[in-house]
């Protein structure tokens, strides 16, 4: 079980969400990324972390998101769900479903 601290951080390949997966990575954190571009498999790999190339927008990709990052990191200790403005599903909600398998 890995000790360091777990972000998942969502539309990471760039503005806010880059910054986020950066600066997160910088203090520590053990990162999983989201983004729908390919570049993000790079990110995570600079960043020694994890990645799903998928959208916010696809309640699937966010699940593959939520199930990759416990199945690596068997923990999640914050959230930056980073957006343009496309609508999206609930992330919470993918969370809040896999919290038995948190606790």
């Amino acid at each position: 079980m890995i000790s360091q601290k777990v972000a998942i951080i969502t539309a990471a390949s760039g503005g806010i969400g880059l910054g986020c997966a950066r600066e997160l990575a910088a203090r520590g954190y053990k990162v999983s990324l989201l983004a729908r571009s390919k570049s993000i498999l790079e990110l995570a790999s600079e960043l020694s972390g994890i990645a799903t190339q998928g959208s916010i927008t696809n309640f699937r990709d966010l699940q593959q998101l939520v199930e990759t990052t416990l199945a690596n990191f068997d923990r999640i200790d914050a959230v930056v769900n980073s957006f343009g403005d496309p609508p999206r599903p609930d992330l919470l909600s993918v969370l809040l479903g896999n919290l038995v398998r948190i606790t």
